[in-house]
């Protein structure tokens, strides 16, 4: 039988002397994953919600003491947890949810501003809103060199992972090229940093937009006025020489994107660039669009959630493993968010209303949870 993340929790080695031991590691990591599943948004909010429900909730968690632990014996704990054991349990679990499943997913670095400035590359599941991993950039990578260096294991870790999603800065060849070798296909933008390709992919739409209607059409009602996406996507042939010319491996369909919105009474328009190493017979023009526009689903259904529903940019701390850490947790609880049924008649089933159904009921949470 899979095991649930909570039982891959229990697994993670304690760093500390086994001496003076109060609550075990898996303990404290059920505790922060709990916490932050309830919209818990700091260490000592978790600690101060379940101070005086411990003596119910504590042996649910795996702790015989009177007490939770304090908020300087978490932030230890966590600080000196293995950054990569706990990655690793976490992409077990989350490859079991998604097992069967054929992903694409969208990649994009993020800053925690207030954890020393720490970056990370986040890879997300756009279609399923599920986090598939969280890699540390260190100083002398970039985010595309850090997705290289990864790679490898991102694929051995999920199986059904066949298209990734990036924006300009993951459109190097070395990077392409690596996807490719591994039999998955790319979907990256294109701007000045490939100048070549942009300068010439640049002219061909310039004409083919006033030649001929877009190839597909997207319309998003914004009451009262409306938002649509156009895309225009040259010959496949077309594409194969612009590959060979400039050497760019894989390259299959070139496209341009039109997106038109209101800003105030203002009609404003904006062009994007797309490569893509996905042949036209496997990839219509419709679903080109959907999986462009997907890809900002790691912006608005990760990043921006984080940031709101936790307050993760506004999280300080100088201590680098912390902050880590702790945006690891995060994304296993929402995950676990995610993939919670509320089992109560008639209740609500986004992130906020589970939150406060799971902070209602912090017990019966506890048990949800710890199925999945």
């Amino acid at each position: 039988m899979a095991m649930s993340l909570f039982e891959h929790l229990e697994e993670i080695e304690d760093p500390r002397y086994a001496r003076g031991v109060r609550h075990t590691v898996s303990t404290v990591l059920k505790m922060v994953v709990l916490g932050f599943a309830c919209r818990l948004v700091a260490v000592e909010h978790i600690v101060n919600f379940f101070r005086p429900l411990w003596g119910v909730v504590g042996p649910e968690l795996g702790s015989h003491r009177e007490l939770p632990p304090d908020a300087t014996t978490i932030r230890r704990v966590l600080e000196e947890i293995d950054r990569d054991r706990l990655e690793t349990a976490f992409r077990i679990w989350t490859s079991r949810l998604v097992d069967g499943e054929n992903l694409t997913a969208a990649v994009d670095g993020k800053t925690l501003r207030n954890s020393a400035c720490q970056k990370v590359l986040n890879v997300f599941a756009h279609d399923i809103k599920l986090v598939l991993a969280q890699e540390d950039i260190e100083e002398s990578d970039g985010e595309s060199t850090t997705l290289r260096k990864v790679l490898s294991r991102l694929f051995e870790d999920y199986p059904g992972l066949s298209i990734l999603t990036g924006d300009a800065a993951y459109s190097g060849r070395d990077l392409c090229q690596a996807i490719k070798e591994a039999g998955r296909h790319y979907i990256v933008q294109v701007k000045g940093n490939q100048a070549g390709i942009h300068e010439r992919i640049q002219k061909w739409f310039e004409e083919d937009i006033r030649k001929r209607p877009a190839d597909a059409i997207s319309k998003k009602k914004k009451s009262p006025k409306e938002e649509s996406r156009e895309i225009w996507i040259v010959s496949s042939l077309a594409a194969k020489l612009l590959g060979c010319i400039y050497n760019f491996p894989g390259l299959q369909q070139v496209a341009f994107v039109r997106r038109t919105y209101w800003n105030g009474e203002e009609k404003v328009s904006e062009g994007r660039y797309f490569l893509t190493s996905i042949p036209s017979n496997r990839l219509s023009a419709r679903r080109f669009l959907k999986k462009v526009t997907s890809h900002w689903e790691i912006e608005n259904s990760l990043h921006n959630v984080k940031d709101k529903h936790w307050n993760e940019d506004k999280q300080y701390t100088t201590r680098v493993s912390l902050g880590c850490v702790q945006s690891r947790l995060r994304n296993m609880s929402l995950n676990l968010l995610r993939m919670v049924k509320i089992p109560i008649v008639g209740a609500l089933q986004g992130l906020s209303a589970k939150s406060l159904h799971l902070l209602a009921q912090p017990v019966n949470a506890l048990r949800w949870l710890s199925k999945i």
